[in-house]
């Protein structure tokens, strides 16, 4: 589930890492997970300005890959009398099939033939022209039945919190 902030007890998860190898003096581990949403309920838009004559231009590789989730990844070490935090936070970059892409330009809905490189009505699959740069709105439907990939990249790397007591470097 999405982290939300009003409900932290069902949206934010605890993991025990269990009896620690290196003994009592590093206390209980305990990893936090949770994951937040780039956007505004499930729905992934935008828009892409789309110029004809710019022929190294496909609309598909403009928004192939999104930033959808940001995850983050929290070690607590508590010996009772000191703890230590840290967090590291990742970025998802997720691609969509092609058919998880809709567009919309003067009041009609499109689909892009990468093939022959051009625009076609999605209910007839007539050929739209598209003359001068036209606004293109966009959304993705981000189901996992279209996901054709996934990947993190760690954000900025936070430093460690210290409260009680003196821990080792973070």
């Amino acid at each position: 589930m999405e982290y939300n902030p009003d409900y932290p007890e069902s949206t934010v998860y605890h993991y025990s890492a269990g009896e620690s190898p290196a003994g009592d003096n590093y206390g209980k581990i305990t990893v936090v997970l949770y994951k937040e949403n780039d956007w505004e309920g499930d729905r992934i838009t935008g828009i892409l300005n789309y110029d004809p004559d710019e022929m190294a231009q496909d609309p598909l590789s403009a928004v192939a890959e999104v930033a959808h989730y940001t995850f983050t990844v929290e070690v607590i070490a508590n010996t009772g009398k000191a703890s230590f935090h840290h967090a590291t936070v990742y970025n998802q970059q997720a691609s969509y099939d092609e058919t998880a892409v809709l567009f919309e330009a003067e009041g009609k809905k499109l689909k892009w033939d990468s093939v022959r490189r051009r625009w076609l009505e999605s209910n007839t699959g007539n050929e739209v022209t598209i003359t001068g740069t036209t606004t293109i709105n966009y959304e993705i439907q981000p189901h996992i039945d279209y996901l054709t990939g996934c990947k993190f990249s760690k954000t900025i790397q936070e430093a460690g919190d210290v409260t009680g007591g003196e821990a080792g470097n973070p």
